[in-house]
């Protein structure tokens, strides 16, 4: 199986604890439609932390999830990882979009349950949910903070490895059905062969049997202001702060980080061994924070020590933190980002 940012082995290690308790109960999303989350902790706290994993990823998978339920039992709030079509395989299928909607259902159902303060916590793909989140749906859900944990480019990845292929084949099928770019009722109503399933010998490329071209561009494209491309490519390092004279349709940072809400907290907790992160290509965390940091900035009017993100890059984790002195690291940093911004 191919393995790529978003889809990391999440198998612990045999002195590592892989069974928490907790409680699961349903939330709605539609008058058809309601899935499961699962609450641990303190599940009486005024604060809840809703974790949302990367591709491939569901309820309780991630290596480091028993932490930080250990975390919210000392600290006194309540961790919920909710259930969403797109956990495990079925990313192949689905979008941010439908992310957002399903997680904004839970939101809403937690704030019905009397918590006061909820912080959204993405990692991996979920970083790219959480930021989706706060650009689309704050307005009518808001949250209290956001956590980003290895957050980093699925494009740059696959570009390492060999996913070029499907890339073409992907922007060939967009560029075919949309020579115009896609329009925003073309994506909602899902018009046209890029809502179609791909070849499964081009899905398996994913470790998918199905998936969508859409999904495969989504994931693979380069993002772009007005043809509403490449919707998940929020990190990737080449993305300029402005608009590029080379690139004029590209999505610029100014266009995503500077339109991010600006009172709400956020922490990017960056793995210092991330084996998706482009190192090898000289990115640097602290250089990609930079970059955002300053266009939420400008995009806030504001002054860059006035803008409320902070950045901590984990010593020697892999993307989903396999390792547990890594663990204990993260989870500090995740209880005094709690304890100390909201």
């Amino acid at each position: 199986m191919s393995t790529f940012a978003g889809m990391p082995n999440t198998t612990t290690s045999k002195d590592q604890t892989t069974a928490f308790p907790g409680t699961v109960e349903l939330f709605e999303v539609t008058d058809d439609q309601r899935l499961p989350c699962m609450l641990s902790g303190d599940q009486d706290a005024f604060l809840a932390v809703v974790f949302v994993g990367g591709l491939t990823d569901g309820m309780g998978s991630v290596s480091y999830a028993p932490k930080l339920s250990e975390l919210a039992e000392r600290q006194k709030f309540t961790l919920v990882q909710p259930h969403w079509s797109s956990a495990y395989e079925g990313y192949g299928l689905g979008s941010l979009q439908r992310d957002c909607v399903e997680i904004e259902a839970c939101i809403k159902h937690l704030r019905l349950k009397g918590k006061k303060k909820i912080v959204l916590m993405g990692h991996s793909t979920g970083c790219q949910i959480s930021i989706q989140y706060l650009l689309t749906k704050q307005a009518q859900t808001p949250v209290n903070g956001a956590i980003l944990q290895a957050s980093c480019s699925d494009r740059e990845a696959f570009a390492e490895e060999g996913h070029v292929r499907v890339a073409k084949s992907a922007k060939e099928i967009h560029d075919k059905c949309f020579p115009n770019g896609l329009t925003a009722e073309d994506r909602e109503e899902k018009r046209g062969e890029l809502w179609d399933c791909m070849p499964r010998e081009l899905a398996k490329e994913f470790g998918l049997t199905y998936m969508t071209w859409y999904r495969a561009w989504s994931l693979l494209c380069v993002g772009c202001l007005f043809a509403f491309s490449g919707d998940d490519d929020y990190f990737s390092s080449d993305i300029p702060i402005h608009a590029d004279a080379s690139s004029p349709e590209q999505r610029p940072l100014i266009e995503t980080f500077g339109n991010l809400p600006r009172d709400i907290p956020m922490l990017f907790a960056f793995s210092g061994a991330d084996e998706y992160f482009p190192f090898s290509q000289g990115v640097t965390p602290e250089g990609n924070f930079a970059k955002w940091k300053q266009a939420a900035a400008e995009g806030m009017k504001r002054d860059e020590d006035e803008v409320r993100m902070q950045m901590t890059v984990v010593p020697g984790a892999s993307h989903s933190v396999k390792q547990s002195e890594a663990q204990v690291v993260l989870m500090k940093a995740v209880g005094d980002f709690l304890r100390e911004k909201l």
